[in-house]
């Protein structure tokens, strides 16, 4: 699945929860988080921040980055990217 990503909205972290995420809005004005180990892995996160935007990617098993009824409230999200489903970028 492709996704084209045209602004990121929140780069932030936890540290009671140990994570850090990045909120990006994509061209049909979805709200889509990209999320990552505070103190560990963060390849989508750092990969994104080295972009310029607008930017497309590929998302590999969009069936893992369903939101979950609580992030769909709480954060507007559309799609919800773990840190183990690792993006690649289009161009």
């Amino acid at each position: 699945m492709e996704i084209k990503l045209i602004e990121k909205i929140e780069h932030h972290f936890s540290d009671y929860k140990e994570v850090t995420w990045l909120k990006c809005k994509t061209a049909d004005d979805q709200i889509v988080a990209f999320w990552g180990a505070l103190y560990g892995d963060n390849t989508n996160i750092e990969t994104l921040l080295n972009q310029v935007f607008p930017v497309i990617v590929e998302i590999p098993n969009p069936e893992d980055c369903i939101p979950t009824d609580w992030e769909k409230s709480k954060y507007n999200l559309s799609m919800s990217i773990p840190l183990y489903s690792e993006i690649k970028i289009i161009s």
